[in-house]
């Protein structure tokens, strides 16, 4: 739910917020209530889902965004490839939330760790 409180705080400062998610979950159906811009997006490969990375560089260049932050570790991967190879311009923010006893150190890792 941090992602929600994120997300409501930054539009209260007077932030123009999209939250981009998956509708089954509580975090997508608590800002949808909220009043937070909500757009369903769903990653379903992991590390190379380049077919995702596609679709959020166009719709993000559709609604004008041009900074995204990202809350899910996974989710750091598509928004990479999305900035390489379609969206150059886009700026990417990592909200980490730790996990621990996971090894971050492989290649692929490095490559979208670096952007």
């Amino acid at each position: 739910m941090n992602v929600y409180r994120f997300a409501v705080r930054l539009r209260e400062r007077g932030h123009e917020v999209t939250l981009l998610g998956r509708p089954e979950t509580p975090v997508y159906e608590k800002a949808r209530q909220e009043g937070v811009m909500v757009v369903p997006f769903d990653v379903r490969v992991k590390y190379a889902d380049i077919k995702a990375a596609s679709r959020l560089a166009s719709l993000l260049k559709e609604r004008r965004i041009e900074s995204l932050i990202i809350s899910v570790a996974k989710d750091n991967y598509v928004a990479g490839w999305a900035k390489i190879f379609f969206y150059p311009r886009l700026r990417l923010y990592y909200q980490q939330h730790m996990q621990l006893g996971v090894s971050k150190k492989g290649l692929v890792q490095t490559l979208l760790y670096r952007v």
